[in-house]
């Protein structure tokens, strides 16, 4: 009886049967196995990825908008005011040149002329000296 158990052929196929289904099992595990690897990468790159936009968002939130627009304000009149002063200067500055240009002038022209000063210049002189002033 054992032994027409081990040859009997019905059991046979069922046995290749079994077989067959196992080995398609083995390979549908596989390919299930590949999907679930290449899900686990992707949901680690999302995660870091979520990870690295939580970040941002968290920068974003510790500085408000509101002190963002503050300290843009604050910023803008910090320059209009630097912005001002060297306006100033650079005005003084060309003031001063004006004027020492027009005293380089006068130095000059009573260097040359010691002795007449302005009220004895002639007109040609003084046509000439007034020139000097109005290019200045």
């Amino acid at each position: 009886m054992v032994q027409d158990a081990l040859s009997d052929p019905d059991v046979d196929a069922e046995l290749d049967s079994l077989r067959n289904k196992l080995t398609l099992v083995g390979a549908e595990t596989d390919k299930l196995n590949s999907e679930l690897k290449e899900l686990e990468r992707q949901s680690a790159s999302s995660g870091h990825c979520a990870g690295l936009i939580n970040e941002a968002l968290q920068l974003y939130e510790d500085t408000s908008v509101q002190d963002m627009f503050q300290e843009m304000m604050q910023t803008a009149t910090e320059l209009r005011v630097k912005m001002k002063k060297l306006k100033t200067r650079q005005a003084e500055k060309m003031e001063h040149e004006r004027a020492e240009r027009i005293h380089n002038s006068l130095t000059d022209y009573f260097t040359v002329n010691p002795k007449k000063g302005l009220s004895n210049a002639k007109l040609d002189d003084l046509h000439e000296f007034l020139a000097e002033l109005k290019k200045m």
